[in-house]
């Protein structure tokens, strides 16, 4: 480092500099690592939430939020044959609020982009509150197993929980006609007390044709 000095100066050169020394010295002493103040500020990356919630699928009950998911979200993807149809048993949901839900439509949210979906209908089944006795997902609609008690979901009724400690496992029929389609998730629209209420319950479901006999993954 280059130190100019002015010719004005009345201190000698070597006072200058031990003077200069002596504060370079000083500045150090007091931005010790070991010194409270001298913290340095975090530059790495901000905490981030570890999950999150989509609104309407879980949270607290009352006028718009009564159904909950009790359904663990999974990615499921499933080749199938041009004449198979599927039954999607997702969500199973569960009426926390403390009215008489009744469902007026189901509809599939997809990404038809690549492919083209067919609905072919939708069913419900009550069952008890953790049963592990479920439609699931099988190559078939309407469904051929565990599917006693299955009615047409456009019209159900569920009681509040607390009433009938029942849950209701919700049965989409699904046929794909070509190439890939993502299901992503399922928007339920239903009354209480003569006033509509939609919430959405997401997923992901990737159905595809065209792979080999033997293929277990859409990619």
């Amino acid at each position: 480092m280059n130190i100019a000095f002015s010719p004005r100066a009345n201190v000698p050169a070597k006072v200058a500099i031990g003077t200069l020394l002596m504060a370079a010295a000083l500045f150090m002493e007091g931005c010790s690592p070991n010194d409270p103040g001298s913290t340095p500020t975090p530059t790495g990356p901000a905490a981030t939430p570890t999950a999150t919630v989509n609104p309407g699928s879980t949270g607290p009950s009352g006028p718009g939020k009564s159904l909950q998911s009790m359904s663990a979200g999974e990615r499921i993807q499933m080749p199938l044959k041009p004449s198979e149809t599927i039954s999607d048993g997702y969500p199973i949901i569960r009426n926390v609020g403390s009215s008489k839900v009744s469902i007026t439509a189901v509809d599939v949210i997809s990404n038809q982009d690549n492919g083209k979906l067919r609905i072919l209908g939708s069913l419900t089944r009550a069952i008890p509150a953790g049963s592990a006795d479920l439609i699931g997902i099988q190559r078939v609609f309407p469904p051929q197993r565990d599917a006693q008690g299955a009615t047409n979901a456009i019209g159900t009724i569920i009681d509040p929980f607390d009433v009938d400690k029942s849950d209701h496992e919700v049965v989409v029929g699904i046929g794909v006609t070509s190439g890939n389609v993502e299901i992503s998730g399922l928007r339920i629209t239903y009354m209480i007390d003569g006033r509509t209420y939609t919430q959405q319950f997401d997923q992901s479901l990737v159905l595809c044709l065209g792979r080999p006999a033997n293929s277990t993954t859409c990619v």
